[in-house]
């Protein structure tokens, strides 16, 4: 079984490409033997699994080729008989393995468990581009790949996987979306000594349709590889030291966070934190695995340690975020006095626009909202008006203080608020969230709101936590 392992320097932003490069260096000592050399690339997508256990009667599934060998086709007649199942399958346009180098000798057909165990089904023999196999497995749930191998009787699948299968329109058996190639692709080359090398930024759909990630898609690609390889620790480098108690080119006495929790992080992100995206920590928080953000130009600082429960702090708060470019829509409508459905017509108005809203605030008769997009607003505006009266001020920003202590210690808002004397503040939230106070400024009081409340609550900061 694979041990769990740190994920230290494995992910690197690759452009134009959505494969794996593995190499093995040799050790200093040791020459290299003369001969020819391959270099081996692989594409990295999710496999699609099939429960076969309710099956009732057969079914069928296809094979199609990867990058390896797109022309490779195939298909499997698919049959659960007293508690095992059958799998009678044929292959077609299948070249030669020595075609991926003087190592590779034959083709195996794998059965992938959900959680990523994989059972030799047996050596595909070639006749001319052909082969078939008619095997019994004992697994009730797998996703089936062909894989390039030196010999038949290997106890792990290779990273050259050419063909995967694919669900039919018709096939019978519920589909379960594994991570069956991470664990059965990278895995065995951890376990070996080899250092996968990684694309981040560039994925593919569910189809196999490749696109790009999005902002933070590297970082993202390295949180869910870490979680599914079950990884001791998740390293991500960026180019600063770690995650700060604000941005220190607002406060340039902001301090090094050393330990925060899964849930502070999660909110500092969405809030205006640009050291990690919103979503980076999300396969970390679902595996329960420690996240270190580090700086690649300074790698002897210890960053700052992500982790379920943050130690104890003597400080209010964690951090300060601000997230600019926010516009407020205030709806109000008194004819709307003790009626019913008012705020759900306002959100599914919103819905349908596909315009997410950060911060509400709500009395009987109006509604204020926060967006941080104005390509919808309209026609948002021009639906509104039907039942209301629809304003919106663009240029604010969004101030959110956080910290797990807030749910201990009362009078906080009053603090944050005097620190705020003559600054305007046009909405509050808290509560929604035990860990954040959030209010909404005009953009041009960023700066100056922020090195206040940084001096009234980070002027002694906690050596246990800051640095």
């Amino acid at each position: 079984m694979m041990s769990p392992m740190k994920l230290a320097g494995l992910f690197l932003a690759v452009t134009g490409m959505a494969v794996v490069a593995v190499a093995q260096a040799p050790a200093p000592e040791q020459k290299r033997e003369s001969g020819p050399l391959s270099r081996v690339t692989l594409v990295v997508r999710t496999t699609k699994a099939i429960n076969y256990r309710h099956l009732s009667g057969p079914t069928r599934i296809d094979f199609r080729g990867t990058v390896l060998q797109s022309q490779a086709r195939g298909e499997a007649r698919v049959e659960s008989k007293r508690g095992a199942i059958r799998i009678q399958a044929q292959f077609e346009k299948l070249e030669p393995a020595s075609r991926f180098g003087q190592g590779f000798l034959t083709y195996v057909l794998w059965a992938i468990t959900p959680e990523g165990r994989a059972d030799n089904l047996g050596e595909l023999l070639l006749a001319g581009q052909k082969s078939k196999v008619d095997v019994t497995e004992q697994l009730q749930a797998f996703a089936l790949i062909v894989t390039a191998e030196p010999y038949f009787a290997v106890s792990q699948p290779s990273e050259v996987v050419v063909m995967e299968n694919v669900v039919r329109p018709d096939t019978a058996g519920q589909v379960e979306e594994i991570d069956a190639r991470t664990q059965a692709v990278m895995g065995p080359l951890l376990d070996d000594g080899c250092v996968p090398v990684v694309g981040g930024f560039i994925g593919a759909t569910k189809d196999g349709v490749q696109t790009t990630i999005g902002r933070g898609g590297s970082d993202y690609s390295a949180a869910l590889f870490g979680a599914a390889l079950n990884a001791e620790t998740i390293e991500i480098w960026t180019d600063v030291d770690g995650m700060m108690t604000t941005d220190p080119n607002i406060c340039p006495d902001a301090h090094r966070i050393k330990v925060i929790s899964f849930e502070e992080a999660a909110e500092l992100a969405y809030f205006g934190a640009k050291v990690l995206h919103p979503a980076t920590v999300l396969p970390a928080i679902r595996k329960n695995i420690p996240v270190r953000v580090l700086n690649s130009r300074n790698p002897t600082n210890e960053g700052t340690l992500i982790v379920a429960r943050a130690p104890h702090s003597r400080a209010t708060f964690k951090a300060i975020a601000a997230k600019k470019g926010i516009t407020i829509v205030d709806v109000s409508a008194t004819r709307m006095l003790m009626a019913h459905g008012f705020l759900r017509q306002i959100f599914e108005v919103f819905d349908r626009y596909r315009c997410s809203v950060d911060v509400v605030a709500t009395s009987e008769v109006s509604v204020s909202m926060t967006v941080d997009s104005i390509q919808a607003l309209p026609q948002i505006t021009a639906e509104l008006q039907k039942i209301a009266d629809v304003h919106f001020k663009e240029r604010n920003a969004i101030v959110c203080l956080v910290g797990e202590n807030i749910r201990e210690k009362p009078g906080i808002a009053a603090q944050v608020f005097t620190a705020l004397e003559n600054i305007n503040v046009r909405m509050i939230s808290q509560g929604a969230s035990e860990i954040n106070i959030t209010f909404v400024i005009d953009e041009a009081d960023v700066p100056e709101a922020i090195r206040r409340l940084h001096k009234h609550f980070f002027s002694a900061p906690d050596p246990e936590i800051f640095d």
